[in-house]
């Protein structure tokens, strides 16, 4: 065929790739190829159409033999480097986009994909190198400045991959990659503003773009909007039911409203369409959490770590676990790893400053906690941080800041209750106990409207009635006939009481002895009463529900021990784990298990239990003024009262059925004289004396508390009777108080 054939059929051929005709395409291909074999042209557009119908295998078969006809083609090649980046070939890719590149080195589309490849391949300074020669070539080109955006988010410089997206928005206002990743940016910086207002524009370029809805939902989460969030994922769920990432989401925000087993399917689901989603296997990790399951959801995140640790949320989350878990140093470690990777992220800082304090370390805290405000001016969490460590000492501008925020209606509850609690230290140390009394009041009554949204219940009676029906279970005289079944170990040592009653520090003057490690609060003898159970209803064929009660009041002397034998096979792990060979006793400090006395004493009937008392007034101003995650009854008066009421009852009933069976301590003799008192505990646990327990302060461990920087100070007066100046400001939670204190000793 002549010139005039082979003209006029490439220029068909091109016509119909532009009008998207592959039937029509394919069939003026196989002319072009029957009609002039020993030309590239054919192969070239044969490979062309491949890449365009995504069979990336073909387009590099064709293209490499069009290659060979014609080794200086820049469009082949180009394309053949398209395709094998697409498959994940990036070095092959990388040669053959130079080799266009030395062809034509001004050849912007060259110059872009390369940039482009380069970034897949995780070559951030050739990748950045490329797209500045882009664009020097093309000044405003969007698609240069979201690569250059799109390195520094890699890097972790967000600040400076906002003002890149920004750019390439200025430019192209509707692209919806741009504000797509906008929107990313701005979430990780907190500022949902922002970042709903960047979605939304991705959104309305394209309506089907997933990414964009969840990034909408997501700012949405963090204002605890929580149904308008299920509003937006649910229309995205309806254009794409197969989108990982999106339903990962719908889980998480099932999460975050407390249906627990409805977020579990979700994130099942997703991992169902994509194995080992990163999000759905923290989901998974962060619900097991829910359930007080912090070792299974470490072992499973730990399993996918390989895949999950270039990920900040990975070792956020990771933190979160060791945290609930008791194990301090290891969450700590978990946030050093995560601010690697997100070094402009402020909410790290504040977790690491929190932990920090929790250590002692006051100046590590304030460093990481302004650090936090550095890179984010209204850092609510730091904000807070800094008021509980140096309260009256606040900056005034941080101050005013917080007064500011606290009206402003973008800020949810749950950030308006802590800049509330910051305040409330503030005038406290100020002795304003009026303001200080009032901002308690404001964080408590937000705290607990978000945490409803979030799920949260307390039930005043269902508390009531476990205490009365472990007075059932366990009465005096079941306890004297089964006394003898549990194991003989002297070795776990339990610490009881009310929150803020002093458990921590009879925990850390323990401690100091070298024969005796503290672990924290462990959810241990729960988990053991389960497993006990559990193995009862098996062996004996009944029901569980009869068991749980059977197995107390006929207990099995074999399965005891066998349980027993594995809570000491834990607490030895723990000797092991602090490299401590002569510890002879492990020290829990779980206050709740004030409610578990019954069991502790029929799983090891020679147990040290101590009972941690304080004055009831000053536990509950400390309460009152605490914003705990985990503890649902303190932020409402009514739950305090009535929580302190069934205590009171439980401890009078222990007391009366064991008869000497525990140590009761009072944290107000241990301020007035601490070495009568410790010498005491020590003294009842079965040890010698050992100086180092007066200076406890001076302990190296990480303490998951909030008492915060008590724990490493000398013992003083100051927090005995603190609820005295809050008397007639807060007298529902006091004069209550005041008149169970005639039951108290």
């Amino acid at each position: 065929m002549n010139n005039e054939s082979f003209s006029s059929l490439k220029a068909s051929i091109l016509t119909a790739l532009s009008a998207d005709n592959p039937h029509k395409t394919a069939a003026l291909i196989n002319e072009f190829l029957i009609a002039f074999p020993d030309r590239p042209e054919p192969l070239y557009f044969d490979g062309l159409r491949a890449l365009l119908a995504g069979d990336n295998i073909k387009a590099k078969e064709r293209l490499s033999l069009a290659l060979g006809f014609d080794p200086g083609n820049i469009n082949v090649l180009l394309n053949l480097a398209v395709a094998h980046q697409r498959t994940g070939e990036l070095g092959l890719a990388i040669a053959y986009y130079c080799s266009a590149r030395q062809i034509d080195p001004k050849n912007l589309q060259v110059l872009i994909n390369l940039g482009s490849c380069y970034y897949q391949a995780e070559s951030y300074q050739l990748s950045k190198e490329t797209f500045y020669q882009a664009l020097k070539l093309d000044e405003g080109n969007a698609v240069c400045l979201s690569g250059l955006a799109d390195i520094d988010r890699a890097k972790g410089n967000w600040r400076r991959a906002i003002q890149f997206y920004k750019k390439a928005v200025a430019v192209e206002p509707n692209n919806e990659l741009a504000n797509n990743n906008l929107a990313l940016m701005y979430l990780n910086l907190q500022n949902h503003e922002l970042a709903q207002e960047a979605a939304k524009k991705a959104i309305e370029k394209n309506p089907d773009n997933i990414d964009a809805h969840v990034a909408l939902g997501r700012s949405l989460i963090a204002r605890e909007d929580y149904e308008a969030a299920m509003d937006v994922f649910a229309a995205a769920f309806e254009r794409n039911q197969d989108h990982a990432e999106l339903i990962s989401q719908i889980g998480s925000n099932f999460l975050n409203v407390g249906d627990h087993s409805e977020a579990s399917s979700w994130f099942n689901k997703a991992l169902s369409i994509e194995a080992g989603h990163p999000t759905a296997i923290i989901g998974m990790a962060q619900a097991l959490d829910k359930h007080d399951l912090h070792r299974q959801g470490i072992e499973l995140l730990k399993e996918h770590e390989e895949t999950l640790n270039r990920r900040p949320h990975y070792w956020s989350t990771l933190s979160d676990l060791y945290w609930n878990e008791g194990q301090a140093d290891d969450a700590l470690e978990c946030l050093y790893e995560a601010k690697k990777l997100a070094p402009q992220q402020a909410s790290l800082y504040s977790k690491i400053g929190n932990i920090l304090s929790s250590s002692g370390n006051v100046e590590g805290a304030e460093k990481s906690f302004y650090k936090a405000l550095e890179e984010q001016e209204h850092c609510i969490s730091a904000i807070s941080g800094l008021a509980t460590l140096k309260k009256s000492g606040l900056d005034s501008h941080h101050v005013a800041t917080a007064e500011r925020l606290i009206l402003e209606s973008s800020i949810a509850d749950g950030g308006r209750a802590s800049l509330h609690n910051a305040l409330s230290y503030y005038y406290a140390g100020k002795k304003n106990f009026e303001k200080a009394a009032f901002h308690m009041q404001q964080s408590n009554a937000l705290q607990w409207n978000s945490k409803v949204r979030q799920g949260w219940e307390y039930d005043t009676q269902k508390h009531i009635e476990n205490v009365r029906h472990q007075k059932r279970v366990f009465s005096k005289q079941q306890i004297v006939s089964n006394i003898q079944f549990g194991h003989p170990s002297r070795m776990p040592v339990f610490i009881v009481g009310m929150p803020r009653s002093g458990t921590t520090l009879t925990e850390q003057i323990l401690a100091r002895h070298p024969a005796v490690l503290g672990v924290g609060e462990k959810n241990y003898a729960i988990i053991a009463l389960q497993a006990y159970q559990n193995l009862y209803a098996k062996k004996y064929g009944i029901k569980p529900r009869v068991a749980n009660d059977q197995c107390l009041t006929e207990p099995d002397g074999e399965l005891l021990t066998r349980v027993a034998e594995e809570y000491l096979t834990t607490l030895q792990e723990q000797i092991d784990k602090a490299n401590k060979p002569d510890v002879q006793f492990v020290v829990d400090k779980m206050p709740d298990n004030y409610l578990n006395i019954g069991w502790l004493k029929l799983l090891f009937p020679n147990a040290c239990i101590i009972h941690a008392r304080r004055d009831l007034r000053d536990v509950a101003m400390s309460c009152w003024q605490t914003q705990f995650g985990m503890i649902r009854w303190a932020c409402h008066i009514d739950h305090l009262v009535a929580r302190f009421e069934g205590y009171l009852e439980i401890m009078k009933h222990w007391r009366d059925a064991f008869s000497g069976g525990f140590l009761e301590t009072d944290y107000e003799h241990l301020v007035e004289d601490q070495e009568a008192g410790s010498k005491r505990l020590i003294e009842y646990i079965g040890l010698p004396w050992d100086e180092s327990c007066l200076r406890f302060y001076e302990s190296d461990r990480l303490v998951r508390t909030a008492s915060i920087t008590q724990v490493r100070q000398p013992i003083y007066s100051t927090s005995v009777a603190k609820w005295a100046p809050y008397e007639p400001f807060i007298p529902k939670l006091i004069n209550p108080l005041s008149d169970l204190m005639l039951s108290y000793r």
